[in-house]
């Protein structure tokens, strides 16, 4: 949690650098990557005081080395990290054709606390 609010905060602070920028305008830091959650924070060269926090989940494709049961349980646990990060103001919603389920706040400082506590729900982000 406390490494995830520092670079987060890291990042915020840094001025954005326009030639990181992708053609929407936008540069994507990643904050966090596993089999199953990537977070991105995403700034927005015209709006710079205003960025979006972004948690994506999906099923990885691991070659097998997860049984049924184990895909079950995880799927289970990640759904309900995005069910709480609904009851904390993001918004959740399902990209239909990749079944990736993404939640996104917008932020214009350092989340509080209880965003980074809910991201650490679980312990979801030390599952590799």
């Amino acid at each position: 949690m406390i490494q995830l609010k520092s670079k987060l905060s890291s990042i915020l602070q840094t001025e954005i650098d326009p030639s990181k920028c992708n053609p929407a305008g936008e540069v994507i830091s990643i904050l966090e990557k596993t089999d199953w959650i990537r977070i991105y924070l995403i700034q927005d060269v015209q709006h710079p005081s205003f960025s979006t926090l972004e948690v994506e989940i999906s099923i990885p494709n691991c070659g097998g080395i997860y049984s049924q049961e184990s895909l079950i349980e995880n799927m289970i646990s990640h759904l309900s990290l995005m069910r709480e990060l609904s009851s904390i103001g993001f918004e959740v919603e399902v990209v239909k054709e990749d079944c990736i389920w993404v939640a996104r706040k917008e932020l214009s400082k350092v989340p509080d606390d209880e965003v980074f506590k809910a991201l650490s729900h679980g312990n979801l982000l030390n599952r590799r």
